[in-house]
């Protein structure tokens, strides 16, 4: 009996949708195989064909079709639905597939194995290795074989093994963000795996580690050196000490000496020490001491930090140049701060920049991935942190990418932020549109800005003769003021949210002075004629008083109302929304998948609700009140941290103030 195989089968499901001829070329691009292997299963479909009371209609020059009767129609309808779903992997994804596979195999695998897998023939998974041999050697990889046996990956240890935690990464991340709580033995072995896919040979690959036992040592290791790393990084030392144990049972070890480059870091060694004694205590392993010299160059790649120590002394020596970088900062009158911030930052920079020391002697490269809206959202701090990073380089000499000062710019903006929300800044209105509008325009404000204490409104026509400036920081006027020693923004009687959204940014520290634009030529002309209009329609006494009122309900003749650039446009501010929706939809398919927890559409509705209501209370950062939440906190505490972090994560990304307590707000929605 003619066995089909599934790529034969989605064939017959092709064909038996036709009714006319269709030609082989067709069926080849259909399908994106050659002629050659299409005219080789076609003789198979053939032989099918007639064994079940059918025929494979051949005709030159115009192609093939199926022929026969219903019996033939209903043996055909059995099977073509499923054959149809079956995917034909491109070249580039079936070398994909055969590097994964010998990566993560621990034994040779035959050409035969790899083509039944793939569905393709020995000869095109014989033509794919060769091709595969010319990637590989960038990744500093090669492919060995032997007659009998099949084909491997060969290539140093160290690369071996970072290949392998950056394939576990890609794999395992799937459509849901990879997290500690999803490397759990419970999730990872628990995880419904469809067959023949790369995500399940990675999950098998780490199903055969007890994950729980290595994240305890970690736990263990931490309460001893009182280290930290961020969530990327303890993902990557976990990967990393999964792949060690696999490697190791298989005998593939570091021999006892140190890699290239290693400066030999105390701190970082002693915990490789303790990490690679434990593991060969619970494991059963036979390490040497390369194990923990190459492990310890690992954890300074993780961005491992550890507690500052006196008798560092390159923490003495970059003491020093912090400070100079620090006094580029205060240097501007918006970034100056109280001592306590100011030390804050200082011991933030300089356990930075300490790691930075290591990972540029070691030549451990820093993608920043909040580079591009630093610059955007941050762009004087940006420009601020450059001209610091040039101390840095005149001290060390280190140079400093775009990367690393995205760094230094990220730690300054966080300061920047949390300094100002403390600190309330005081500002006066001044109105010429009556005493109506100025109450509206002081309420206005006064909503939209909370942290911004208004002294008074006056008139223009009196900042010049009151000493009131000397107690405010700013001043927001409806009108042309002359040069003052206080900065001035300039808004409509009406604010708009781009103006508000200024402000914010001004005392947010994301603006160093308002953005004054002297007036072009365009606005001396309106000023030319609205000058000779009222010379000729107004009496000389009111003249003056007709101008500023006109240019008080004019201020499309102010340049300033022009937006500048890198303001929070209504573009941005839906951006932030829809970013923070999708965010949270991850997390809650996360939970959905690791606790079971579903929405019904009526709650998902309501929580979409209560986000965007939400929203506006996030940008100024005013909390809503939240009753009797302690009990529930701690019921569901696992929900509760992790709905936490994510928070977190969308406050610093997106500029945004979200409150712990809004995880139990939308825990009330699913639990």
């Amino acid at each position: 009996m003619i066995q089909l195989t599934r790529r034969q089968q989605a064939l017959l499901g092709y064909l038996s949708g036709m009714t006319a001829c269709v030609p082989v070329r067709e069926i080849a691009k259909r399908f994106s195989l050659s002629e050659r292997t299409i005219r080789y299963d076609l003789e198979v479909v053939s032989i099918w064909l007639k064994s079940q009371g059918g025929e494979l209609a051949k005709r030159p020059h115009a192609g093939v079709m199926i022929r026969g009767g219903e019996d033939v129609r209903r043996k055909l309808s059995s099977f073509s639905g499923e054959g149809t779903v079956v995917k034909i992997l491109s070249p580039e994804e079936r070398r994909e597939s055969i590097y994964y596979h010998m990566l993560f195999s621990e034994t040779a695998i035959k050409a035969e194995d790899l083509a039944s897998f793939l569905r393709v023939s020995t000869p095109t998974v014989t033509n794919d290795l060769h091709s595969l041999r010319e990637e590989l050697r960038v990744r500093q990889l090669s492919i060995a074989s032997k007659k009998g046996e099949g084909y491997r990956l060969r290539g140093c240890e160290e690369e071996f093994r970072a290949c392998l935690v950056e394939a576990l990464i890609q794999l395992t991340n799937d459509s849901h963000a990879i997290t500690r709580y999803s490397l759990t033995n419970r999730v990872v072995r628990g995880v419904c795996r469809e067959e023949h896919t790369l995500r399940s040979l990675a999950l098998d690959y780490l199903a055969a580690v007890d994950l729980d036992a290595l994240a305890g040592l970690l736990d263990y290791a931490r309460e001893i050196t009182y280290h930290t790393m961020p969530e990327d990084g303890y993902i990557r030392l976990l990967l990393y000490l999964a792949v060690l144990v696999r490697r190791a049972c298989g005998g593939n070890c570091f021999s006892g000496e140190k890699p290239s480059g290693n400066q030999g870091e105390p701190r970082e060694e002693q915990l490789a020490s303790l990490l690679i004694d434990r593991l060969k205590t619970r494991f059963h392993l036979d390490l040497g001491s390369g194990e923990a010299a190459h492990l310890s160059k690992w954890l300074i790649s993780c961005n491992i930090r550890f507690p500052p120590k006196t008798n560092d002394k390159l923490a003495e020596r970059l003491s020093s140049i912090v400070d100079k970088m620090l006094e580029v900062l205060h240097s501007y009158p918006s970034y100056d701060m109280p001592d306590f911030y100011r030390d804050k930052l200082k011991m933030n920079l300089m356990n930075h920049l300490k790691l930075t020391v290591k990972k540029y002697q070691l030549q451990i490269p820093s993608p920043n991935p909040l580079l591009a809206q630093m610059k955007v959202n941050y762009p004087e701090i940006f420009a601020v942190a450059h001209q610091m990073s040039q101390v840095f380089e005149m001290g060390t000499g280190i140079p400093l990418d775009e990367d690393e000062i995205g760094f230094i710019a990220i730690h300054i903006a966080a300061n920047v932020e949390e300094c100002n929300r403390l600190r309330s800044k005081k500002a006066l209105i001044v109105c010429n549109t009556g005493q109506g509008a100025a109450i509206v325009l002081q309420n206005r404000i006064r909503n939209n800005i909370p942290r911004l204490e208004i002294q008074g409104t006056l008139s223009a026509l009196d900042v010049g003769n009151t000493d009131v400036l000397a107690e405010v920081d700013f001043i927001i006027s409806t009108v042309k003021m002359p040069p003052l020693d206080k900065p001035v923004f300039q808004v409509s009687p009406i604010i708009s949210a781009a103006e508000i959204d200024r402000i914010n940014r001004y005392l947010n520290g994301r603006l160093s002075t308002p953005r004054i634009h002297e007036n072009d030529a365009g606005q001396e002309s309106f000023q030319y004629s609205f000058a000779e209009l009222a010379d000729r329609y107004v009496r000389p006494k009111e003249r003056e008083c007709f101008l500023r009122e006109l240019e008080s309900i004019a201020p499309f003749t102010d340049s300033e109302a022009i937006q500048p650039l890198g303001e929070m446009t209504e573009e941005n501010i839906m951006f932030q929304c829809s970013m923070t929706l999708a965010r949270i939809s991850s997390a809650l398919m996360e939970l959905g998948r690791d606790c079971g927890i579903q929405l019904s559409n009526d709650k998902l509705f309501g929580m979409i609700i209560h986000i965007l209501m939400s929203f506006p209370r996030w940008r100024k950062g005013i909390s809503d009140r939240e009753y009797a939440s302690e009990q529930y906190k701690n019921e569901n505490i696992y929900v509760y941290e992790y709905l936490v972090r994510q928070l977190r994560e969308i406050s610093t990304e997106y500029g945004l103030h979200i409150p712990d307590k809004e995880a139990l707000a939308l825990m009330r929605y699913f639990i």
